[in-house]
Formats: structure tokens, C-alpha cells, sequence
């Protein structure tokens, strides 16, 4: 309903866990809990529907760098994607020339790449490969030129 809720315990972190009172967060979301002692199970209903999550394979850019007309014949590519990738397993080539060398991930879903030799003038196509942090492949592309 986009009112704030007062939380009667607090979470906390243990190594890179984060533990959160699902009871509060059920019960905000309008959901009932259920503690069966007998089982030492607990039982969550109810609440909103579920959000539809989006395809596995929907990785698109936020942003990209450079665009349109550039004049530097080295630029650094930057480029964001909408979620996480695995920087272990994501690819740059430009003009079909493999530069992932140069990659640095500089948030959990932002890389720069620095291109190693000058660009010729004309159009120039980046391609960018990989895999979502969540296991899903992706293939993206964009395009400049160099005037």
C-alpha cells in the first residue's frame, strides 16, 4: 500500500547473508503465517499475487558509450546492462575483433572496455556476449562511427 512499516526485529548479516524476518514481510504483504509445532514447519498464504518475472534471456543495455559520431580513434567503451552478468563469462568484440582483454567491470552490471589500436573512419559495431548472473546467455549489439 506504499506506507512505511515499523519492523519489531531487526535483520542482520552473517558472512555475505542477509536475513531478513520473513514473518514481518509475509505478514506486510498481507500474507497469514503459520507455525505447526508438531511438524516444525511454517506455512505461508495468501498476499498479493506473484510478479511475473521477466524471460530469463531479456538482458538489455541501459546505456551504451559511444553513440552517434565520435572523433577519438581509441575510445572506451562503456556499456550497463539491466541486471548482473558474470564478468568471467562476457565477451566484447568490435568490428568482429576480439578486445575483451581490455574488459573491467566497474558495477554489477557496468563494464568499460578500452580499445587497444585506433579506429579506422566509418561505422564501427560493438557486439557483446555473455551470461546473466543467472545462468541465462545473451547476445547484444551496438554501433558508432568515427568521423
Amino acid at each position: 500500500d506504499g506506507q512505511p512499516q515499523t519492523i519489531d526485529v531487526a535483520p542482520f548479516i552473517v558472512g555475505a547473508t542477509t536475513f531478513v524476518p520473513l514473518r514481518f514481510i509475509s505478514q506486510a504483504l498481507g500474507a497469514s503465517v503459520n507455525w505447526n509445532d508438531s511438524t516444525s514447519t511454517v506455512t505461508i498464504q495468501g498476499g498479493p499475487p506473484p510478479a511475473a518475472a521477466p524471460p530469463p534471456g531479456a538482458v538489455r543495455f541501459v546505456s551504451v558509450s559511444p553513440t552517434g559520431t565520435i572523433y577519438n580513434p581509441t575510445p572506451l567503451l562503456r556499456f550497463q546492462f539491466d541486471r548482473p552478468v558474470r564478468v568471467e563469462g562476457c565477451r566484447v568484440w568490435i568490428d568482429g575483433r576480439n578486445v575483451t582483454l581490455g574488459l573491467r567491470q566497474v558495477g554489477p552490471a557496468s563494464f568499460t572496455v578500452a580499445v587497444p589500436a585506433a579506429l579506422g573512419y566509418g561505422s564501427h559495431r560493438v557486439r557483446v556476449t555473455g551470461v546473466t548472473a543467472g545462468g541465462a546467455s545473451f547476445e547484444l549489439f551496438w554501433t558508432f562511427v568515427r568521423g
